[in-house]
């Protein structure tokens, strides 16, 4: 998950009608230190909302069985996609999921 960052910060600048939530599921007891998450946060640029899910509300919620990954919701709330894995800018992934966001967008307009 920390190793796909860059590229989930770049989509910030590259789709500005995007708007980003991470929830952070810790998989270790160590990543369950809010003030550890902030200063990660800060560190590595991410200025868009964080949960922390350490009692894994929303994993279990989602079904979720992997770290990272990457469920795309419309405006109505609708699934549009779901990913996971590690992904990286210009990778096939991503190439896949920006797709999906650059449609959604260019239908709302």
């Amino acid at each position: 998950c920390h190793r796909s960052l860059p590229w989930v910060v770049s989509l910030q600048k590259k789709y500005p009608e995007l708007q980003i939530i991470g929830i952070h599921t810790p998989e270790f007891s160590w990543e369950k230190d809010r003030g550890r998450m902030r200063e990660e946060m800060k560190k590595l640029g991410m200025n868009y909302p964080q949960v922390l899910d350490d009692k894994y509300d929303y994993w279990n919620a989602l079904g979720n069985v992997y770290w990272p990954s990457f469920y795309i919701i419309d405006k109505q709330g609708t699934f549009r996609g779901y990913y996971f894995g590690e992904t990286h800018a210009n990778d096939n992934q991503a190439k896949k999921i920006e797709a999906v966001i650059a449609a959604l967008i260019s239908n709302q307009k």
